[in-house]
């Protein structure tokens, strides 16, 4: 073979290189990058519900229930899965739910119909629009309206009965003939559960201007104290629970009761089959935008509504289809490089276009290979879709014109001006110096003891604009009158932040380690060095990378970097441990008989305090410093006690137990 020959079949070196990385070694990576992913996605989507419970909501339903089905593809053990939001507003009493209002788990495809189809099996189905709203649950004692209760954490929400009043297809007292004709043999307690909306008429007459969607305006109104607007939302209605009822009613029966008593019932179809059902869907579909109200699926009921089924959370009897992603075609008019930290990530500006009821502006474009891959331009045509991120997704280009201009990739670093790394995968700033860096570094420390009160701009002004905040114990230095520099900073606001960062002193070594901001250190592999016995600063500090790869999930590289940074940050944790103090670690027992159970504690017991702590971690079980969602049980000395912790448990279902009820726990009896 001749010399030529033998160059036309060498192999391209960079073919030969991106080979070379993709060893085993990759998928130890791919695991941790998943994991991150994994915890990100979950961060996004409790900040998402905290602004559907108890502030205005940012995203559709659409996007919200995309995060989700993302979350349960890539971690369907995930416990945030397991978990509902909570309405915490203070405006209006907290009422516990007749009919119990959990979340309906999602199809998409027409082939997931047929399966469901086939595992539960009816000679009749309903098939209801799936409106975009906010649910209710309608309470009526002898016909009378006696509460209007939100969805809230699925057992109790809020009473919004002076709002609802004001409602379109809500009665205060349903018309006694109809009543009387028939729920005469039935309980006196009834509960009617529907959807507020907006029609969309009525949002763009009055609110098209000033909210995002009809469902987040719908959600708003019907909150509001003073009770503006409510006249203009619309309950419609699919379903009621009758306790004590002599039978068991059918679906199709549930909402011929509900129109005989006058309610307003969501339109719906009665189907025999599989077919027929993905059949209506289609019509569904085709039809949506005829439709007045905002619809975002449908919902699929077998026949017959089993109590025990109709009790639970997640009813196995019903299910959600969702309506097929939307696709827009619109212009890429600029990149804005979005700098979080040291990475530069691309973020597409295009030309405004509705996309599933809202107006989108921007759209993720991930990184610069996917750029090329795509051959972007400025000016290029390109298709978006809503997947399962905050912002949608540049999809693919569909057409460049010839005089579309190349996208322009930064150089240089937009804070400290050191030249960028650009690689296929990322653009970053490699000084470690970086005042951004600086900042990020400190973001994460707040996020990983998780001190309240101080927001980004805050932080910012203090590392990037006064400069007065270098490195992490710099915080623990400052005095009222440092913070009393910043604009619209009075007294009062400064020592709640100082005070709020004081009384995070003492701290577990898992949250140093993940608070450095180390690339590739999260929380999961801080408590992955401690389980193998890192329990010290100056045991990590002294460890070989040898002894850090022989940990599982740690390559390399990981190792490499870890040894690296805590050679860097070494003068800096020397530093902090001025003003912090690192607690024993406590080693989670994965099999005892309270694993997976979380507790909180009020009040005085028999035992200390710390006693009590150390015989729930001695068992399996993780003790919660407050009351959260993932709170199981709540430890307290007497279960009438109206402390603050204790109320708090009871409205969102929290267990309240003995110190008796835990020994019995522990010894299963």
């Amino acid at each position: 073979m001749s010399t030529s020959t033998k160059r036309t079949v060498q192999k391209n070196p960079t073919e030969t290189k991106r080979k070379s990385i993709n060893k085993p070694l990759d998928q130890s990576i791919k695991k941790r990058v998943t994991e991150k992913r994994i915890e990100s996605l979950a961060e996004i989507i409790r900040y998402h519900q905290e602004q559907y419970y108890n502030k205005t909501p940012k995203i559709t339903d659409e996007e919200f229930d995309a995060l989700w089905d993302r979350l349960r593809r890539i971690a369907p053990e995930h416990p945030l899965i397991h978990t509902l939001g909570e309405d915490q507003s203070t405006l209006f009493s907290k009422v516990k739910h007749i009919m119990p209002m959990g979340s309906l788990d999602k199809l998409h495809t027409e082939d997931e119909i047929y399966e469901w189809v086939s595992a539960y099996h009816s000679d009749e189905y309903i098939v209801e629009h799936k409106l975009d709203g906010a649910s209710i649950e309608l309470q009526y004692r002898d016909g009378r309206l006696l509460h209007a209760v939100t969805r809230g954490n699925g057992k109790i929400g809020d009473d919004i009965r002076i709002n609802a009043r004001q409602m379109q297809g809500v009665f205060t007292q349903i018309n006694p003939t109809k009543y009387q004709t028939h729920l005469t043999e039935i309980s006196r307690d009834i509960a009617i559960r529907g959807e507020v909306v907006i029609t969309k008429d009525v949002f763009e007459t009055h609110f098209s201007d000033s909210k995002a969607n009809p469902r987040n305006t719908a959600n708003g109104i019907m909150k509001r104290k003073d009770g503006e607007f409510n006249h203009l939302l619309m309950v419609c209605c699919y379903d009621i629970w009758i306790p004590n009822a002599n039978k068991e009613y059918t679906e199709l029966e549930k909402l011929t009761l509900l129109s005989s008593l006058g309610f307003l019932c969501v339109k719906y179809h009665v189907c025999t089959t599989a077919e027929q059902i993905v059949q209506t869907r289609r019509h569904i579909i085709d039809k949506r935008n005829m439709y007045p109200i905002e619809i975002d699926g449908i919902v699929l009921k077998s026949k017959t509504a089993i109590t025990q089924d109709m009790q639970s959370l997640k009813p196995k009897l019903q299910i959600a289809v969702k309506f097929p992603l939307e696709r827009v075609i619109t212009k890429l008019l600029d990149i804005h490089w979005s700098s979080s930290g040291h990475n530069y990530t691309p973020v597409a500006v295009l030309e405004p276009v509705k996309i599933a009821g809202t107006t989108v502006k921007r759209a993720n474009l991930v990184h610069l290979e996917e750029i090329q891959t795509m051959g972007l331009r400025i000016g290029s045509e390109v298709q978006v879709v809503k997947r399962g991120e905050i912002i949608p997704k540049v999809e693919k280009c569909i057409y460049t014109p010839p005089d579309a201009q190349a996208i322009v990739v930064p150089k240089v670093c937009e804070t400290c001006s050191e030249k960028l790394v650009i690689e296929a995968l990322r653009v970053y700033c490699p000084n470690i110096n970086c005042k951004k860096r600086i900042l990020y570094r400190i973001q994460k420390w707040f996020a990983s003891l998780e001190i309240d009160n101080w927001g980004y701009e805050t932080l910012s002004k203090l590392v990037l604009d006064y400069e007065i905040v270098h490195r992490i114990g710099d915080l623990y230095r400052l005095k009222v009158e440092d913070l009393q520099k910043l604009p619209k900073f009075g007294d009062v606001l400064a020592k709640k932040l100082l005070t709020s960062l004081h009384a995070k002193k003492e701290i577990e070594f898992t949250q140093l380690v993940a608070g450095l901001g180390i690339e590739g250190i999260s929380t999961l592999t801080a408590e992955q060095l401690v389980k193998h016995g890192f329990h010290s600063w100056q045991q990590l500090r002294q460890a070989s990378v040898k002894e850090i790869m022989s940990i599982e999930n740690f390559a390399e590289k990981t190792s490499k970097k870890l040894q690296e940074m805590c050679a860097f940050f070494d003068e800096e944790v020397m530093d902090l441990m001025k003003f912090v103090l690192i607690k024993k670690p406590t080693m989670r027992i994965d099999n005892g008989v309270l694993s997976g159970k979380r507790f909180c504690i009020t009040g005085e017991h028999t035992k200390p305090r710390k006693d009590l702590v150390q015989l729930i971690q001695d068992n399996g079980g993780i003790f919660d410093a407050t009351v959260k969602k993932s709170t199981m049980y709540l430890l307290v000395n007497d279960v009438h006690t109206q402390s603050s912790k204790a109320k708090k448990a009871r409205a969102q279902g929290i267990h309240l137990i003995s110190e008796d009820d835990l020994y019995s726990m522990i010894t299963n009896k």
